[in-house]
């Protein structure tokens, strides 16, 4: 409880902090929705809106909102206008998350319920939900998970419920205010937890502006679920948390706070409660509280308060985490496989025709519709379509897992009938054995004499005119070892061609180092829950070798998005169409990071001046869809794409969106600036070994010239 107590003191004390600038916010938005003319650059910051209209697909709005550059429209307006209009798929997207999210048992030692929350699946197999919810490693082992705790369009639902598994991941944070922790499955049932779906945490900043209105999904005193739609309007940003405020219904503890595409903005977690003369906070009867934790719900909040997902994204990305927990972090970033919304009545259009062919009938007490003074619609509803059945189900256990939990050195993938066991750490350690050489890690007299036998009477020297045709014709030649992508990644690129002298892979954009059993590992594992999700047959796989050899698997996964793989292409597979050889071509493969690579997204290289503002991540900085300037590995990168100029002209475009003949001055300047060291000089050393050809920019720094360089554009 004193955790609670704290953690009200320190929002109140950020709603006091912050009362200038919300007034001034305030006044803004009173004026915007009044149809007066507003500042739109006293709400929120341009990166944010920036990303935001990024995300909404509106990049030439983006692009126009620098600080050099006055606009003639208003970033607000435009963002409330992509989301006015309530299409069939706002619904569908707002069911599908609801799958997602669960009620919150809090158990003692005795098994017995003290208390209620609310929380959201984030990945495959991880949960999140507030830290004074579950704080503890031992009150989330003895706690439970009820999904599907509402009332549907037959009557009240029974639960579906797992156990926790905080053995295999547990993170918490007081000031934040946030755990996450793993469950335990299948239940007793045969549920696997990724059959829920999740919502990914999307690292950038921006997924909620002010001014725009949020969606709530919760379960306010462990009562059935409710959606808050469009009831809560963002009114500040206070350092890590988004304050909002509602109309008529606030969060509730561990509630997931969505934007209208139904993205992860924030944690709900407190807020600035009311308060009696005396100062104790006042309950919603006109009572006031007297500590009692069961009667957290029935607080009267002035304002809410969330933890925005940016910053527990970053809090998380900064913790050492070992590889099997890393494997699961990854995964909580990327897009869950698409659900399709109608397959999930497929079979009772009939019944809800015929046994249901009655007027909607709200709850008693809760109001379908409400309208603001300024014409503004917001909906609070619980999930009850049609009948409601008199009195509620008792949520009973009998789906609950009474497993003991699995211990944290193994993570356990699901079963696939018809295949063995696999064990993705234990899988890719074997990978690893079998493609890892014996030799040195460089052997310098070795790679000269290999340099001189390759380049043979080549003079790299020659004027540009004439050399590049030259060294065009001998890349392509010498070019012999074409692998596939999957390939490419598992055989040669984790286990040996990106490995620095310290024997890990190094995120070539923000320098963090992962192991390549990390890397490896963290693919094979979404590999089988992915097949199961999308209904693909492996059941005639008969070894863990047949299983990574089927190339059509992992394309299929790769399409998905459920994944994105540990490997960033320096030129954008989107420039060249994922076309061989450019996708498997070793030369312009590095390790990275899911988090990165989709930071960086297909953007090409820019140099940013330093008092420019931008999007700054550990990874690099951002502007627009235009500009992206690395933190790390300028160096490498530069003659990466350099080689892919001299290898493949014509195949990037001197167009917008793509790397220009104006921005070659950039890859010769870091060229120039960052020499090749002996992590690219092995690289090239087995990159020969592997496909055959090497890197003349490494082996000759001097010829880099823009005139050169300019010859291989389309």
């Amino acid at each position: 409880m004193s955790t609670l107590i704290s953690q009200i003191d320190s929002a109140e004390e950020r709603f006091a902090k912050s009362r200038p600038e919300r007034n001034l916010v305030l006044d803004e938005l009173s004026r915007f929705a009044a149809g007066e003319k507003t500042n739109w650059q006293h709400l929120d910051k341009r990166s944010r809106y920036r990303t935001r209209l990024e995300r909404l697909g509106q990049y030439a709005d983006a692009d126009a909102i620098t600080d050099d550059q006055s606009v003639s429209f208003n970033p607000l307006e435009r963002i409330l206008d992509a989301s006015e209009l309530s299409s069939v798929e706002f619904f569908e997207r707002g069911v599908i998350a609801a799958r997602s999210v669960a009620r919150v048992q809090i158990r003692n030692d005795m098994r017995s319920v003290v208390g209620y929350g609310s929380g959201v699946m984030i990945g495959p197999g991880l949960f999140m939900t507030n830290n004074h919810v579950l704080s503890t490693v031992e009150s989330a082992a003895s706690s439970t998970l009820q999904f599907d705790y509402l009332t549907s369009i037959s009557g009240v639902r029974e639960p579906v419920a797992f156990a926790l598994n905080p053995q295999q991941f547990f993170v918490t944070d007081e000031r934040l205010d946030f755990t996450i922790v793993a469950l335990l499955g299948p239940n007793e049932a045969g549920n696997q937890p990724q059959e829920r779906g999740w919502s990914p945490l999307i690292a950038n900043s921006g997924k909620a502006t002010i001014g725009e209105r949020v969606n709530i999904i919760q379960h306010p005193g462990g009562e059935r679920m409710q959606v808050v739609v469009r009831d809560n309007t963002v009114i500040g940003v206070v350092d890590s948390f988004l304050h909002y405020r509602a109309d008529t219904q606030p969060g509730s503890s561990g509630s997931p706070v969505f934007n209208d595409q139904w993205e992860l903005a924030a944690l709900h977690h407190a807020g600035k409660p009311k308060r009696n003369s005396q100062g104790k906070i006042m309950m919603i009867d006109g009572q006031p509280w007297t500590g009692n934790k069961a009667d957290i719900p029935k607080i009267d909040w002035e304002a809410n308060e969330g933890t925005r997902i940016s910053e527990i994204v970053r809090f998380v990305n900064q913790l050492s985490l070992n590889a099997q927990h890393r494997i699961l972090w990854e995964q909580a970033q990327l897009t869950a496989p698409t659900m399709d919304f109608w397959s999930l009545f497929e079979g009772k259009v009939g019944s809800i025709n015929n046994e249901y062919d009655r007027q909607v009938r709200p709850e008693p007490g809760l109001s379908a519709l409400s309208v603001d003074d300024s014409g503004n619609p917001s909906w609070l509803f619980r999930l009850s379509f049609g009948p409601v059945s008199a009195g509620a189900m008792a949520p009973t256990a009998s789906n609950v897992s009474t497993s003991p939990p699995t211990p944290p050195t193994v993570i356990t993938p699901p079963s696939v009938p018809g295949t063995s066991y696999i064990d993705p750490l234990s899988a890719a350690q074997r990978i690893i054995e079998c493609f890892q050489p014996e030799e040195p890690y460089f052997d310098k007299n070795a790679d000269a004499i290999a340099m001189e036998k390759y380049w043979g009477c080549v003079d790299p020297m020659l004027p540009s005119a004439e050399i590049y045709p030259i060294l065009r014709q001998h890349l392509e030649t010498t070019h012999t070892g074409r692998h596939s992508y999957t390939r490419a990644r598992h055989e040669f690129l984790y286990p040996v061609i990106d490995l620095h002298p310290d024997g890990n892979l190094h995120n070539i954009y923000s320098g963090e180092i992962f192991s390549p059993v990390e890397a490896i590992a963290t693919e094979i594992a979404a590999l089988v829950p992915f097949s199961e999700a999308i209904g693909l047959d492996i059941g005639q796989e008969k070894s863990l070798d047949s299983l990574l050899a089927n190339e059509s698997l992992w394309d299929d996964l790769e399409r998905s998005a459920a994944l994105s793989f540990n490997c960033e292409h320096v030129v954008c597979q989107s420039w060249f169409d994922k076309r061989q050889p450019m996708k498997a071509d070793l030369h312009h493969l590095f390790a990275c990071q899911p988090g990165c690579n989709s930071f960086r997204s297909n953007i090409p290289y820019w140099q940013f001046d330093p008092t420019d503002e931008a999007i700054r991540q550990a990874c690099g900085r951002i502007e627009g869809r235009s500009k992206f300037e690395p933190e790390r590995g300028k160096g490498a990168v530069a003659r990466a794409t350099m080689y892919f100029l001299m290898r493949y002209p014509g195949v990037i475009g001197d167009q917008a969106g793509e790397l220009t003949k104006s921005r070659v001055k950039i890859l010769v300047d870091w060229h120039k600036e960052f020499p090749v060291d002996e992590y690219e000089k092995h690289r090239n050393s087995f990159i020969e070994k592997a496909q055959g050809n090497r890197n003349p920019f490494i082996d000759f720094p001097d010829i880099a010239t823009q005139a050169l360089l300019e010859r291989g554009f389309g």
